[in-house]
C-alpha cells in the first residue's frame, strides 16, 4: 500500500508538470527534480550526452547534494541535531519517492555522508567514513567493485567534493552565494576533477566544451529546481499562482535546454575514442595515482 502510495504521488507530481511546462522544459525537469527520463526524445538525449551534461538527469550524487544545501539553509536556525535528523529523513522520503534502486540509494548514502561530515566538522574523518560505506556496499554486492562504473563515479565525485571544495570554493570566492550558486559550481567542479577520467575511460565520448558547459548550466539548477519544486506543489491549491512561478522557471529551463542543444550539437568538439582491453589497466593506473593524490591532500591537512 505504501509502495502504491508513492507511486500515485510520483504520478500526480510529473502530470501536474506536464499540465505547467512544454515537453523539452518538462522532461529536464522531470530529470533534476525526480530523476524520471520518460519520453526523452532520442535527440535531446543524444545531446545530453555529447556535451557532457547527462549527470543533471541521471542517478546521481548531483541532485542530493542540491538538495542537501536546500535543506540546510531551511534548517539552518534549528539546532543541529534536529537539523540532522530532518533532512536525513527528507533525503529518505525523496529516495523511496524516486525510487530506491541501487543506484538511487547509494546516491543518497553518498549525499548523507558528505553532509554529516561538514555538519560535524570531522572532515579529517570523511576519507575513512567513505571507506567505510564503500565497504559495506561492496560486502552486499561484491561484483560491483569491477564492473558497476556508476559505483565508482559515486565515491570518486564524494572524494573529489572533500578533498578539492576547498581549493575550488577559493578560487570562485567571487560567485555570488545566493541560493546556493556558488556551492552547487564548486561542488560541480570538485567533483568533477577525480570522476573526469574514469568518464574519459569507460564512456567512449568526451566533449572538449564539457566543463564550460557545466559551468554555464550548473548556477541554474538549483533555482530551477526550487522553483519547479514549488510550482507543482502549489498548483494543487493555487493554480494561477504556479503558473506565474512555472513561467519564471520556464527561462531557466529554456535556457538550460538551449545550452544541451547548441553544445550537443557542436559534433567537432566532441572526442570518440575506444581504449579496448586498455581502459582496464589505464583505470587501475588512474586509481594508484589517486591513492597518492588523496594521501598528500591527507598529510597537507594535518
Amino acid at each position: 500500500k505504501i509502495q502504491v502510495w508513492l507511486e500515485n504521488i510520483r504520478s500526480t507530481l510529473l502530470q501536474n508538470i506536464e499540465k505547467l511546462y512544454p515537453k523539452e522544459e518538462g522532461i529536464f525537469l522531470w530529470g533534476i527534480l525526480l530523476w524520471a527520463r520518460e519520453n526523452l526524445p532520442e535527440k535531446l538525449k543524444t545531446n545530453f550526452n555529447n556535451s557532457g551534461l547527462t549527470h543533471f538527469i541521471a542517478v546521481s550524487g548531483f541532485n542530493i547534494t542540491i538538495l542537501v544545501i536546500f535543506l540546510s539553509y531551511v534548517f539552518s536556525y534549528l539546532p543541529i541535531v534536529l537539523r540532522v535528523l530532518l533532512i536525513t529523513l527528507s533525503i529518505v522520503g525523496f529516495t523511496i519517492l524516486v525510487g530506491d534502486t541501487a543506484p538511487v540509494v547509494r546516491a543518497a548514502i553518498m549525499g548523507l555522508v558528505w553532509y554529516y561530515a561538514l555538519a560535524f566538522g570531522r572532515t579529517g574523518d570523511s576519507l575513512a567514513i567513505i571507506l567505510l560505506t564503500a565497504m559495506i556496499m561492496v560486502i552486499a554486492s561484491p561484483l560491483s567493485l569491477n564492473y558497476d562504473v556508476s559505483f565508482h563515479l559515486s565515491f570518486l565525485a564524494v572524494i573529489g567534493i572533500v578533498y578539492t571544495q576547498w581549493f575550488f570554493k577559493k578560487a570562485f570566492h567571487f560567485l555570488p552565494t545566493t541560493l546556493a550558486i556558488q556551492e552547487a559550481f564548486v561542488l560541480t567542479l570538485a567533483s568533477l576533477s577525480f570522476t573526469l577520467p574514469v568518464m574519459i575511460f569507460n564512456f567512449g565520448q568526451i566533449s572538449l566544451f564539457a566543463p564550460l558547459a557545466n559551468i554555464l548550466v550548473t548556477w541554474t539548477i538549483p533555482i530551477a529546481m526550487l522553483l519547479g519544486f514549488i510550482s507543482i506543489v502549489l498548483y494543487f491549491y493555487f493554480p494561477f499562482i504556479a503558473t506565474i512561478i512555472a513561467y519564471f522557471d520556464w527561462i531557466f529551463l529554456r535556457y538550460d535546454i538551449a545550452m544541451v542543444h547548441f553544445f550537443g550539437e557542436l559534433e567537432f568538439a566532441i572526442l570518440r575514442y575506444d581504449f579496448g582491453v586498455l581502459k582496464n589497466y589505464l583505470e587501475i593506473l588512474y586509481f594508484i595515482i589517486l591513492i597518492f593524490i588523496i594521501l598528500y591532500f591527507s598529510g597537507k591537512k594535518k
